[in-house]
């Protein structure tokens, strides 16, 4: 098995987004009252982004080892290719979510001619 110093490093290089993401949903819960709706929507969104991230990069560090020592390294360029599609998938039906939460509700701007 790879050393997991290196899964660590990997996790420490998300650190920065992983807090923002955090700072964000703590502050959704704090205009919960005000805007309940697209609170819950940004909420879900960064939840769902922090953890697919922390999941998928356990996937791409422990499979594949786990695929060579079980002698399926002709698998590799299969799991690759699915796992990868997989995460982006979910991570555009993820962004999708935020971007509703972003442009919901918005009033139309009043124009002055």
């Amino acid at each position: 098995m790879r050393n997991a110093g290196y899964f660590i490093l990997g996790l420490l290089v998300q650190l920065p987004s992983i807090l923002t993401a955090l700072v964000c949903i703590i502050i959704a819960a704090v205009r919960w009252k005000r805007h309940p709706r697209i609170s819950l929507l940004l909420i879900l969104s960064l939840s769902w982004i922090t953890v697919q991230s922390l999941i998928f990069d356990a996937i791409f560090f422990f499979a594949p080892q786990w695929l060579i020592d079980q002698g399926k390294t002709s698998s590799l360029d299969t799991f690759y290719t699915v796992t990868g599609v997989t995460y982006n998938v979910m991570a555009a039906l993820a962004l999708a979510l935020l971007l509703v939460a972003v442009f919901s509700l918005r009033m139309p701007s009043q124009r002055t001619v």
